[in-house]
């Protein structure tokens, strides 16, 4: 069974004062040539590749100053590990006359090897 219907009918009417007013103007997008495309895009990717360029420079830059900043301090580097190498070797020397004081005709510091070729003793 359906519903009673209203006693009362209410039409759709419009809005008091009416409907706005519709502009029938299409609105269509700003049309750009195919120079004008192209020419926004070559300014793009010139731009990109002016930026890339700029910088590689400044990387290489930078790296050319790291370069000669371990350059500059290479001689005192070189000098610490003089320093620590010399102490390592008179302790190994010492420990070494220590251990074979006891083998008569031992050379200490002397190497082992029939070699002329100077090589620092191996790290352990």
């Amino acid at each position: 069974m359906s519903a009673p219907l209203p006693k009362v009918f209410v039409q759709d009417l419009p809005p008091k004062g009416g409907y706005p007013i519709i502009n029938p103007k299409r609105y269509l997008p700003i049309r750009v040539t195919g120079a004008t495309m192209w020419l926004i895009g070559t300014a793009t990717v010139g731009f990109g590749i002016w930026r890339m360029m700029y910088g590689i420079r400044k990387m290489n830059e930078m790296d050319q100053e790291r370069f000669n900043a371990r350059l500059a301090m290479a001689p005192f580097l070189q000098a610490e590990e003089d320093i620590r190498y010399c102490a390592e070797e008179d302790a190994k020397l010492k420990k070494e006359a220590e251990v074979m004081k006891d083998i008569p005709g031992w050379e200490v510091g002397k190497s082992v090897y029939n070699s002329r070729k100077w090589v620092p003793r191996p790290q352990h």
